[in-house]
């Protein structure tokens, strides 16, 4: 069996989505091996649903079977509302390429429910600030921002 990161989900993410108890459906954007997608579904509650996306899968060395796991470009719209056309997300993990972040969520912030979360993950501090200054003006989303020792990332609640 694989290794399955699950200290990485203890914190900060616990404070921020223990208010998550019931089933939900979660998307990771940018899986890498699929080990971490494995990981997220230990944090929540049995029955919820799980979907992956990276632009490649030859990475994946995880067993994701019962996984709904997409080869494709997170910037790609149209695919997006191919693939999603009838799914709606509690939580997104952003976790693909910083570059590609705010198309991303210009995207996908698209498909959160209302009270939902959208994590964007695995940037710097300076990288935090410029994405966070243009996306400030997405209205329908409160934007907090958190740090762990690794890492820099934005908290989006859409109101």
């Amino acid at each position: 069996m694989d290794s399955i990161p699950r200290i990485k989900f203890k914190e900060p993410y616990g404070e921020i989505l223990s208010k998550y108890t019931s089933p939900i459906t979660f998307l990771e954007i940018g899986l890498d091996t699929g080990n971490s997608l494995r990981g997220w579904q230990l944090f929540f509650p049995t029955g919820s649903k799980f979907y992956g996306i990276d632009i490649t899968l030859k990475n994946i060395n995880a067993d994701l079977t019962g996984f709904n796991v997409y080869e494709m470009d997170s910037t790609d719209e149209s695919k997006m509302n191919t693939i999603f056309k009838d799914v709606w997300f509690d939580v997104i993990v952003d976790d693909g390429g910083p570059e590609a972040h705010i198309k991303t969520f210009e995207n996908f912030s698209k498909k959160l429910k209302t009270g939902g979360t959208y994590l964007m993950e695995t940037f710097r501090k300076p990288c935090a600030y410029e994405i966070y200054g243009k996306l400030i003006g997405f209205n329908d989303f409160q934007i907090g921002y958190r740090r762990t020792v690794a890492d820099c990332f934005l908290v989006f609640t859409k109101l």
